[in-house]
């Protein structure tokens, strides 16, 4: 009985830490992302190497803003291509997993 309740205590111990663990990573993630969510609600421009998309977008807006539609259109131009190719290549990524490793684990499972 004694041993029955050592373990529950360690199995629920575990939950308790990764739960700890996953807390303290969200608000790691939530610190890191604040800046830039003030930046976009104050309209200013996103210049972070982390985020290109965004910041190709927000350059995009701001020119749109100051109606200087021609940049505007050629920097909204660049995203859809940039997304097109991103869109591109997860299509590349889901042909790779269905017609190739999908096979392999079937092969192995059964």
């Amino acid at each position: 009985m004694v041993k029955k309740k050592l373990g529950l205590n360690v199995i629920f111990t575990i939950f308790l830490l990764v739960g700890l663990l996953g807390t303290a990573d969200q608000l790691y993630q939530l610190n890191k992302i604040n800046p830039l969510n003030q930046m976009i609600a104050h309209g200013e421009l996103v210049k972070d190497a982390d985020y290109p998309y965004l910041n190709n977008f927000s350059i995009a807006y701001s020119e749109a803003q100051k109606n200087d539609y021609k940049h505007a259109i050629r920097a909204y131009g660049k995203l859809l291509e940039n997304a097109q190719a991103f869109m591109a290549s997860m299509a590349v990524a889901g042909f790779i997993s269905h017609f190739l490793i999908w096979p392999i684990l079937r092969i192995t499972i059964a």
